[in-house]
């Protein structure tokens, strides 16, 4: 029987992490690979997460999901626009930063209790059975939050189910720059108290 853990990152996790998250969201990430290759970005990430502010869930052999939760002290990206620059060049790099990335740099401002859930994101391999789930409910007894909020597209429609599954209440919806290139036109904001 396969075991597994839920725990807090580390810089060792970096790679790991970033590679969950390509797969993951590789739609999203679709156009950058093609443009520059699945390596740069997979160096990106690694190189611009704040490996720290995620959780892990892992079993005796890989990595099978993540998700970060921020505060007003830190986010989970941290000098993504100068990696941008490195690994795709000043004009693409910065383009990308502040098309895709530069929102997940920015400070909250939300009160110390609360935490920003962020980056949810399974292996292909171990979607849809229900480890977005677990890491969610593990995650937050591990953290010190009394209050969590989090975005998701409108068009992600079983991550929303999910969260709903989990008692994360939706509290309002904002229109996105660029919908056509994101490939949606709302976030909701969904929220949770214990």
């Amino acid at each position: 029987m396969t075991t597994y853990q839920i725990r807090q990152g580390n810089a060792a996790d970096s790679e790991g992490i970033a590679n969950i998250l390509l797969n993951a969201f590789d739609k999203e990430f679709a156009a950058f690979v093609r443009n520059v290759g699945r390596d740069a970005v997979l160096r990106f990430l690694a190189d611009s997460i704040a490996p720290e502010r995620f959780f892990l869930a892992q079993n005796d052999r890989e990595m099978i999901a993540v998700l970060a939760i921020s505060d007003s002290k830190g986010r989970a990206m941290k000098g993504a626009k100068h990696a941008a620059i490195r690994y795709f060049g000043p004009v693409f790099g910065r383009l990308m930063y502040y098309a895709t990335f530069r929102e997940f740099e920015a400070p909250l401002h939300d009160p110390p209790s609360t935490g920003y859930i962020e980056f949810v994101a399974v292996d292909k391999v171990f979607q849809r059975q229900g480890w977005a789930s677990k890491l969610l409910q593990e995650s937050m007894k591990l953290s010190p939050y009394t209050h969590y909020v989090l975005d998701v597209a409108d068009t992600n429609t079983g991550a929303y189910a999910c969260y709903a599954r989990l008692g994360f209440v939706e509290t309002r919806r904002e229109s996105v720059r660029m919908a056509k290139q994101k490939g949606f036109r709302e976030k909701i904001y969904m929220e949770y108290s214990r």
